[in-house]
Parts: structure tokens; sequence; C-alpha cells
């Protein structure tokens, strides 16, 4: 993982599978997760998939929309 796939960028997908405010889609690699999220502003942003309080996922969603990521 560390010499093949962290080596570089990664595609995570396309900037239109978040079009509007609060589309998400999921990016898995090995055991790390990220949501990677259009803003309010329009900007498209990527966060890890995990609540900071109890390090559970935040999300199971292959993708979707949402108006708050919260932890469970």
């Amino acid at each position: 993982m560390e010499k093949i796939w962290r080596a570089s960028w990664l595609f995570a997908g396309c900037s239109v599978e978040a079009l509007a405010a609060g589309d998400f889609f999921r990016f898995d690699l090995g055991m790390h997760s990220l949501l990677v999220v259009r803003c309010d502003d329009g900007a498209v942003r990527a966060v890890h998939n995990s609540c900071r309080h109890r390090g559970m996922p935040v999300c199971l969603q292959r993708a979707g929309h949402v108006k708050r990521l919260r932890g469970p």
C-alpha cells in the first residue's frame, strides 16, 4: 500500500459526482475511507470518514446527499 498507492496523488472520483451542495461520495482505499463532499461555498473537499469522538464511520452509504455529516 505504501509504495504503490501512497507514492503520489490518487483519483478519487469526478467532481460531477457531487454537483450540488451536500452531495457526497465515499472513497475507500485499504482500511482508510474518505468522504468527498460539495460544500455550501461550491468547493469540493475530502474529509476522513470517521467520527472524531468515537472513531466510528460517519457514513456507510456509497454516495448521497446530506445537510450535515454527523457521527453516530
